[in-house]
């Protein structure tokens, strides 16, 4: 009986220590989030934590991510000498990126949007504002990284 106890209490202590690591992990990992107003009455939020994206991406295989490569890389083709020189600086540039201050990537003002990417604190901010819809995208660096990483697999692959 002495012995069911200890391992009762050893069993309750391992998971509550899990739980909490996991808690903290994806606390850590922050959130992804998604908004989007729209003057035709279409209004969406969206908070995904970005710990369970991260493991999404982890553990989707490289297939989906070789066919959107494919479809990435055709969209892209009349820009591909561009791309060719840039992948890897954005793959270089992570730890840089993250240390650097807040700073605007892409600013871009016309034809009746407003287009404004940035680096703001760990996260890479989007803001949209476009014929009556205004879209708000932060997704954390770390999860960008990661699924760049994929991404770039599946080019290889």
């Amino acid at each position: 009986m002495r012995l069911l106890l200890v391992f009762v209490l050893v069993a309750v202590t391992v998971v509550t220590l899990a739980v909490g690591a996991a808690t903290a992990a994806m606390y850590h990992a922050g959130s992804i989030r998604v908004e989007v107003q729209s003057t035709r009455g279409t209004d969406l939020s969206l908070r995904i934590p970005a710990g369970l994206a991260n493991l999404a991406i982890a553990v989707t295989p490289t297939a989906p991510f070789r066919e959107l490569s494919r479809e990435l890389r055709a969209e892209l083709e009349p820009w591909s000498e561009e791309v060719d020189r840039v992948w890897p600086v954005l793959r270089n540039s992570y730890r840089e990126l993250a240390a650097a201050p807040d700073f605007a990537l892409v600013e871009f003002h016309g034809d009746g949007e407003d287009v404004r990417v940035r680096k703001q604190g760990s996260t890479i901010v989007v803001d949209v504002r476009s014929h009556g819809e205004d879209v708000h995208v932060v997704v954390p660096l770390s999860t960008l990284r990661r699924a760049l990483s994929k991404l770039e697999r599946g080019l290889s692959g």
